[in-house]
């Protein structure tokens, strides 16, 4: 089904119903204007909710209807983190709520920030020692980084286990909010060798892989998108905040090169391992063209 297809379906399904329609994260007001026709007005009450980091694009949407989402202040922001690391009881030594409020300040009311880094801290001694290095580490972050949510977010990544970090990489092979099926991902994985088993343990790799995605989930790094009947993981993403930082961190250790334009000869060869085509339309005769320029190459990905 294309795009006119499923905005035709859309379209019809809504046509004299009442409806609230949420829509997420858009980025331009081009966007939006390609879209708000499927919505049909028929002044019955249906409503649009729509979503997006640029205030222009939602004073474009509709300037009498806005509402701000606030940064999480102190408080919020602590409780946020306690949730993540402690549970719902926020059984916390008292000893670490001064640095852990200190280090929730360094995120800057961020939630996903927040979240992402009491993933790292769930992993780590509970200690006091153990949570000013953190602190210490995020403040050489937001001093140095030009990015400083991009640095925040990328503290999770550096100190993942070297055995969850391919795994987190492989994550840019897909295009951004995209659901990826779990049993699709734990068979990559199995595929590229990024298990490692350990003497003595009598799981099979299928089961040492979900302990993988498990694990990466609990670090906020990664998010379940849909859950099969008896509760095992069905699909799952990240945040595309998180996958700018893949991206990132795939071309920085030529884990993975991402194609994201119409593939025009490049003047330079790419020695990254795999390929990820994540283009509209593509065919192997253009994938093609550009294979004598990755001399390295042993997987590639069409999205």
């Amino acid at each position: 089904m294309d795009d006119s297809e499923l905005a035709d379906l859309v379209q019809k399904n809504l046509k004299r119903r009442r409806y609230l329609v949420v829509v997420d994260d858009i980025w331009s007001t081009d966007v939006w204007d390609s879209i708000r026709g499927i919505f049909p007005n028929y002044n019955n009450g249906s409503r649009i909710l729509l979503t997006t980091r640029e205030t222009e694009v939602a004073k474009y949407a509709n300037i009498c209807s806005l509402h701000e989402m606030k940064l999480l202040n102190l408080e919020n922001g602590w409780r946020l983190l306690c949730d993540k690391v402690f549970g719902p009881k926020h059984d916390h030594p008292p000893e670490l709520e001064e640095i852990g409020k200190e280090i929730v300040e360094k995120c800057q009311g961020l939630p996903l920030t927040i979240s992402v880094i009491a993933g790292h801290l769930s992993k780590v001694a509970r200690t006091l020692e153990g949570w000013k290095d953190v602190a210490r580490i995020l403040s050489e972050i937001i001093v140095s980084h030009p990015d400083k949510c991009l640095g925040v977010l990328g503290l999770s990544y550096h100190y993942l286990p070297n055995c969850l970090k391919p795994c987190f990489l492989s994550m840019s092979s897909f295009p951004e909010d995209f659901l990826v099926e779990s049993c699709m991902l734990i068979q990559l994985w199995i595929a590229e060798g990024f298990i490692r088993m350990s003497a003595g343990n009598c799981k099979c790799l299928e089961e040492v892989e979900i302990d993988y995605l498990e694990d990466l989930i609990s670090r906020n790094v990664s998010q379940i998108r849909k859950r099969r009947f008896n509760g095992e993981i069905k699909a799952c993403g990240i945040h595309d905040l998180l996958h700018e930082l893949c991206l990132i961190e795939a071309e920085m250790t030529k884990h993975m090169h991402v194609q994201r334009t119409h593939p025009t000869l490049p003047t330079q060869k790419h020695n990254a391992h795999r390929f990820s085509f994540q283009i509209e339309s593509i065919s192997d005769d253009d994938c093609c063209k550009l294979f004598p320029l990755l001399p390295d190459l042993y997987t590639y990905f069409l999205n």
